[in-house]
């Protein structure tokens, strides 16, 4: 058995390369230490903004080969700016086509929406994000399709936006569906909010169910009403179920009034 004298030369050597890496670690971080208090808060102040949350479509339904909304969330960083959002997804070719905000001011620390209005060529491909102000990229992030960004809806499959209470949308669109063969995703929407501003939004929609008109939430404003309006114009379809609420829905001077095809 070894003797303890002869143990001592190893435990002084453990011991000098414990002292050694605890004086690495020290030097290491001594330039981040003796930084002028000026230098550090030149660091905080070039904190830049990050790309936060995207929302596709309508609660996450929209169709391949179709204009659909997308928003997405930038959060400030330590310094005020005015910046525009790029969208890039593949088309149906797989060729990468782009999407491009309006400018909107960044405040440092708050949480800016853009909304952009992009068409998926593929159901499964990726939207990668990129965020710039004045010719500089500030933010940029990727999207995967099946984690972060929900998969598309096939082309042909049929999307029925329900805003309001529930009034038995799902089984109707079951039972009176005219091809089986096609699916049909039913969306509920709880807030006139949730509509597009642009026409372009409606592009995979095949019908809008308004019931109980505006009045548990709120009217849509005036963009919205515009959006619609123009989508009908170009051959649209919204039913309106009115019940209880007929008065407040569709009244001379209710929001749904130029929507119906007479005066109540």
């Amino acid at each position: 058995m070894p003797s303890r004298e002869a143990d001592r030369p190893w435990a002084a050597w453990a011991a000098c390369q414990r002292g050694f890496r605890a004086v690495t670690l020290l030097l290491a971080a001594a330039p981040a230490l003796l930084a002028p208090p000026a230098a550090r808060a030149d660091a905080g102040r070039d904190a830049a903004p990050s790309i936060e949350t995207l929302r596709v479509g309508f609660g996450g339904h929209y169709k391949t080969g179709y204009w659909a909304p997308v928003e997405i969330t930038v959060r400030g960083g330590a310094r005020e700016l005015t910046g525009h959002l790029v969208v890039t997804v593949p088309d149906g070719d797989d060729v990468p086509s782009q999407a491009v905000s309006e400018a909107a001011p960044i405040a440092p620390g708050q949480l800016t929406r853009f909304l952009l209005y992009v068409k998926f060529g593929r159901a499964d491909g990726d939207l990668r994000a990129a965020l710039s102000c004045d010719g500089e990229l500030l933010a940029r992030r990727t999207f995967r399709s099946g984690v972060g960004l929900p998969r598309g809806l096939p082309s042909q499959q049929r999307m029925i936006l329900a805003l309001g209470p529930a009034v038995g949308v799902e089984e109707a669109a079951s039972t009176f569906a005219p091809d089986r063969s096609v699916g049909i995703s039913v969306v509920p929407l709880s807030d006139p909010a949730e509509l597009p501003s642009r026409w372009l939004g409606y592009d995979g929609v095949d019908v809008l169910v308004v019931s109980g008109g505006w009045t548990s939430s709120g009217s849509p404003e005036a963009s919205r009403l515009d959006a619609l309006a123009a989508w009908l114009e170009m051959g649209g379809r919204m039913l309106l179920v009115a019940s209880a609420e007929v008065e407040q829905a569709i009244a001379p001077e209710a929001p749904l009034a130029s929507f119906v095809p007479g005066r109540l």
